[in-house]
């Protein structure tokens, strides 16, 4: 949770006097809360679903997609990884400028996490205050 949280704070440039507040706020109502509601009612659900770890899908793209066309029952198409675009569709391109920051920029590249430091946007009280949170389907 504490990687979501400062994900938040640097894409939305939240101040340090509203952290607590924010922070709060993403973890009772925000769209992490309801995320983790709608993922939790997935779950209890009898509905069959694919489970996908974020760390996976980064660390081994190809596997995890082949994996879910599989699962879908759908015939494996070959994506690539490297040499990647931002998102187009019928030539219109995607645009955050909508929301407050960029959410969705592709690497171009290739696929790969990029680690913030958790420090440069939380204090140590609300690190200490989140840092165990866990939630039910988090392995």
């Amino acid at each position: 949770m504490i990687v979501i949280l400062s994900s938040f704070a640097r894409i939305k440039n939240w101040k340090k006097e509203e952290l607590e507040e924010m922070c709060l706020h993403e973890m009772t109502q925000g769209i992490t809360a309801r995320f983790a509601y709608a993922i939790d009612t997935i779950l209890k659900s009898n509905h069959e679903y694919m489970r996908i770890a974020y760390d996976e899908l980064v660390d081994n793209p190809e596997k995890v997609i082949t994996d879910l066309y599989t699962f879908l029952e759908l015939p494996v198409y070959q994506h690539r990884f490297t040499d990647l675009e931002q998102l187009k569709i019928n030539n219109v391109e995607y645009d955050d400028s909508v929301l407050v920051g960029t959410h969705h920029d592709v690497r171009e590249d290739k696929v790969e996490k990029t680690n913030h430091d958790i420090y440069k946007y939380l204090t140590p009280s609300i690190i200490n205050k989140y840092q165990n949170v866990r939630l039910s389907f988090e392995s």
